[in-house]
């Protein structure tokens, strides 16, 4: 039985995917691919930056809150962090160290007046940064959040600090600096660009950092973690004055249609302690919405859990079986993943940007250890994109209503389970229980709501 009618269904029932449909911008001269494609002329504008500091003291295990600029069309985000140098005399023996993709929140949200606009988790960032960035712009996007682990001869003596240094001392006592990209909606096109200028209160950026023992693999107690410090980096486009007179007079008339923005926000759910090489359904509940995209991997719990140098997130584990159904309807079966390496096909036909080899590190400048703990298999990340395309998040267009679906779930296979550390053309196998991470992305509505009055304020509409 084809589960197109209940897609389709569960779309129909959706107010948020009518309301997309229905708006203005998806009718009439906009619509008409006859018209404005020939001739563009863009308004009088530049690119600004700016370092935005945080309101509150930048530190581990709080939330550090941002004012945004109140000014000009947010179009870039990013979160730049310094882990300063450990605490203590230099020696090679220290053993204190940052884990690998050391990302030091669990979430962060846009926040105006009070309401959140819209959120994106770490592990949902990650996810989505390694599907979607390819070539040489990886090789940075690695060194951008640390992801680059040291050589095994220097890992236990020197951690990953400071890895530009010659010396073990000079690595273990410096600092790092990390840069977050933050791909929120406004990220994805000029005409999504957060309009700042206009808004009559201020827009927040709220990040709930980590702790000390999530980011720092200590194994010593004469060196302490490094201390954290963080901002806000923003980039900007403004329009010339007379080019934002006439741009806010035509888009933000007092008590006249609202203007509509799609965004997109985020859910994550864990299933903790799952055996290896187990089978079962997991329960879909926590996502609503229109979702447009499910990132899902499993990794090892007990290296989430260590405290050594072993600790990590990322170690992915290969699935089996990934079959996602609505009332025993199955809606997207990846099966064979392993033992026929259909997992390739999946890759290839997602048609991401960023495409890993077997077995391959996320990063050309990466060296093996040992012991595996340096490798990241990338290619145990599995995505079910709804939508046409990988890039495509300017419409609704094969988003799925996940509110309107009757007990959602996803149903897994896992591979069976190996010697620890051994290695196989499906990555690295582990005995022992995985923890199943679950990523949507589902969109939602950023409304600009004009007054009688002529203030504007923002809201997020979703299901």
């Amino acid at each position: 039985m084809s589960s197109a009618s209940t897609q389709f269904r569960a779309n129909e029932n959706g107010s948020l995917y009518n309301s997309i449909k229905n708006r203005d911008s998806a009718i009439g001269g906009r619509g008409n691919p006859f018209l404005y494609v020939s001739e563009q002329n863009f308004a009088p504008s530049c690119k600004t930056k700016i370092e935005v500091s945080a309101q509150n003291t930048a530190g581990y295990d709080r939330t550090i809150k941002y004012e945004l600029p109140n000014y000009g069309l947010l179009n870039k985000l990013y979160l730049k962090v310094e882990f300063g140098a450990q605490t203590g005399t230099a020696t090679s023996a220290k053993t204190t160290q940052l884990r690998q993709l050391p990302v030091p929140f669990s979430e962060v949200r846009i926040v105006y007046q009070g309401s959140t606009i819209a959120r994106m988790s770490d592990r949902y960032i990650v996810a989505r940064l390694h599907t979607e960035t390819e070539g040489k712009r990886l090789e940075y996007l690695n060194e951008m959040l640390i992801n680059v682990p040291p050589k095994a001869s220097s890992f236990a003596a020197a951690g990953n600090h400071d890895r530009d240094h010659a010396t073990a001392d000079a690595r273990a006592q410096g600092s790092q600096f990390m840069y977050v990209p933050l791909p929120f909606w406004f990220s994805e096109s000029l005409s999504r660009n957060l309009d700042l200028e206009v808004l009559s209160d201020k827009v927040y950026l709220e990040v709930d950092s980590r702790s000390t023992g999530d980011l720092w693999c200590q194994t010593d107690t004469v060196t302490g973690p490094g201390t954290l410090s963080a901002s806000l980096i923003c980039y900007m486009n403004e329009l010339h004055a007379d080019e934002r007179r006439a741009f806010n007079a035509v888009t933000y008339k007092p008590a006249g249609v609202p203007l509509t923005q799609l965004a997109l926000s985020t859910t994550t759910h864990i299933e903790s302690n799952v055996a290896y090489g187990s089978s079962g359904a997991i329960k879909l509940n926590s996502f609503s919405g229109q979702v447009q995209r499910l990132y899902i991997w499993a990794y090892v719990k007990s290296l989430e859990d260590a405290a050594g140098v072993t600790k990590n997130i990322w170690k992915m584990m290969p699935f089996d079986k990934l079959v996602l159904k609505s009332s025993g309807t199955e809606i997207y079966k990846m099966e064979h993943l392993r033992d026929h390496d259909e997992k390739y096909l999946e890759w290839f036909n997602q048609n991401t940007p960023f495409v890993p080899a077997k077995g391959a590190l996320s990063g050309a400048s990466r060296e093996d250890r040992a012991d595996n703990t340096g490798s990241i298999f990338w290619e145990n990340l599995y995505c079910i994109n709804f939508k046409e395309g990988w890039g495509n998040r300017g419409s609704a267009d094969g988003s799925l209503n996940f509110g309107a679906l009757s007990i959602p779930e996803l149903e897994y296979t896992l591979s069976t389970a190996a010697a620890t550390g051994t290695l196989d053309k499906s990555g690295l196998h582990n005995a022992g229980n995985v923890n199943i991470c679950i990523a949507s992305e589902q969109l939602n509505l950023v409304s600009y709501i004009t007054n009688a009055n002529g203030s504007t304020h923002i809201r997020s509409l979703t299901e």
